[in-house]
């Protein structure tokens, strides 16, 4: 049930800006007792398919979002496209550009889907091992108090 919840997750935070996967890793990482790298996994499989949705429709549905129009206008794509694998990488590690609006932009940018699928995915692994790894490493030193926590919460983790 876990690792299906935190796939989940994944798939609906690029759409959802509300549910952050980014606290769910911290969150995992602080309270449970699951491998750093399949938490990481699962989670990053869920982004990698929203991010794919989003490559492949969303330059048919950029015209309905005028706020989408007015963020790419601001982008210019063409012109980056020399440096495009850079812009993917950085929003797809650090999150800046975001990396919604980067996969719209893919296509413009001339960006063929296996190297935006390798970029985006590695990206988005690395950026959510380290946050589990990192919320791991903090319980390990100072402890959290994770048996204060009502036992349905723990049942999550």
């Amino acid at each position: 049930m876990f690792y299906p919840l935190t796939f989940a997750i994944g798939a609906i935070s690029p759409a959802f800006p509300l549910i952050s996967i980014e606290a769910w890793a911290v969150f995992i990482g602080l309270i449970g007792q699951r491998p750093w790298w399949a938490t990481a996994l699962a989670a990053a499989c869920g982004q990698f398919l929203c991010f794919s949705a989003i490559y492949f429709l969303g330059q048919r549905y950029v015209a309905r979002l005028p706020w989408i129009q007015r963020k790419l206008k601001f982008f210019e794509p063409g012109r980056y496209q020399r440096h495009a694998k850079w812009f993917y990488g950085t929003a797809s590690l650090v999150g800046i550009p975001p990396l919604n609006l980067i996969s719209i932009a893919a296509p413009i940018m001339e960006v063929s889907y296996p190297v935006f699928a390798a970029i985006a995915f590695t990206g988005r692994f690395l950026r959510l091992s380290v946050l589990v790894a990192f919320a791991q490493t903090l319980q390990d030193w100072f402890g959290f108090p994770v048996e204060r926590l009502p036992e349905w919460v723990r049942g999550w983790a």
